[in-house]
């Protein structure tokens, strides 16, 4: 499971940053918050997995479930405001 959530939280960590670049290029003004999520969605996936590298109790279902449900707000809210800014201003992505 410590392979795949590192797997995990570096694919994310590099899909965040191409999308933070994108948004800046274009000044989206929803940029502070979205850098912000990010930001703490990293920091959780980090503790999980410094947790685990320390030999913690994890419980690794609550980690799933906060993953599973924060990333399917995130997207149906956040991503979803920044694809109509994309949009209304004919940027192709």
């Amino acid at each position: 499971m410590l392979t795949t959530l590192k797997k995990l939280a570096n694919y994310t960590a590099e899909h965040f940053g191409i999308e933070e670049a994108m948004m800046r290029r274009h000044s989206y003004p929803g940029f502070d918050n979205q850098k912000r999520e990010h930001t703490l969605l990293l920091a959780q996936v980090g503790k999980a997995v410094t947790g685990i590298e320390a030999g913690e109790a994890i419980n690794l279902l609550s980690v799933i479930t906060f993953l599973t449900d924060w990333l399917k707000e995130h997207i149906r809210k956040e991503d979803i405001e920044y694809g109509k800014f994309f949009e209304a201003n004919g940027i192709d992505v």
